[in-house]
């Protein structure tokens, strides 16, 4: 019996030019999944590390449906006109391509860019593209964060220990540390 814990996958898939992306929930933390066909690169946010999930919608997904359908009026009218009956076939072939291309787009709905934000990143989610599946993913994940932040809040009273997905939530120094704490020093190498 395998002592790994048991992922269910999440809402959201999505790709950038040289890698596919996914997300899966594990008992106490979302397990981003990144693979370019070649190796796989995993990153965990802990519950209760998060301190925030923002969504922003972007203009690409109308951009990309303006340039489609442009696209599909253009092959079709030339099609339509065209007196080769070979020329005006593949022009029309080519339009009803491009009408499928574009029904797809505006099926899956707007285009977004999710981030995630805890004590020491924030990173996006390339998972989350889409409006539907990003709204679908936070409200599956939203009640385990919150859950987890309660709990970290009750293990210390003070409040020290974890964040809020409140907007009145303020970010605490971590622990040991003051805000007149100066920065540690780093070595870069010689300096010439």
């Amino acid at each position: 019996m395998s002592s790994e814990p048991p992922y269910e996958k999440l809402p959201g898939r999505g790709s950038t030019v040289v890698a596919r992306h996914r997300l899966h929930l594990g008992a106490d933390h979302i397990l981003a999944i990144e693979s370019n066909g070649f190796h796989e690169t995993y990153r965990r946010f802990f519950f209760r590390d998060i301190q925030a999930i923002s969504l922003r919608r972007t203009p690409r997904g109308g951009l990309a449906s303006l340039i489609l359908l442009i696209v599909t009026l253009w092959l079709g009218l030339v099609g339509f006109l065209s007196s080769d009956p070979g020329v005006g076939s593949v022009m029309m072939g080519g339009a009803v391509l491009f009408l499928v291309l574009l029904l797809y787009s505006l099926v899956l709905g707007p285009t977004c860019v999710c981030q995630i934000q805890t004590g020491v990143q924030s990173t996006r989610l390339h998972a989350l593209s889409r409006m539907r599946a990003a709204r679908a993913f936070l409200g599956k994940v939203r009640p385990f964060i919150e859950a987890a932040q309660v709990s970290s809040a009750a293990a210390a009273p003070d409040g020290s220990v974890g964040s809020s997905l409140s907007p009145e939530a303020s970010p605490t120094p971590a622990s040991g540390a003051t805000e007149a704490d100066p920065p540690a020093p780093t070595n870069h190498g010689p300096q010439a």
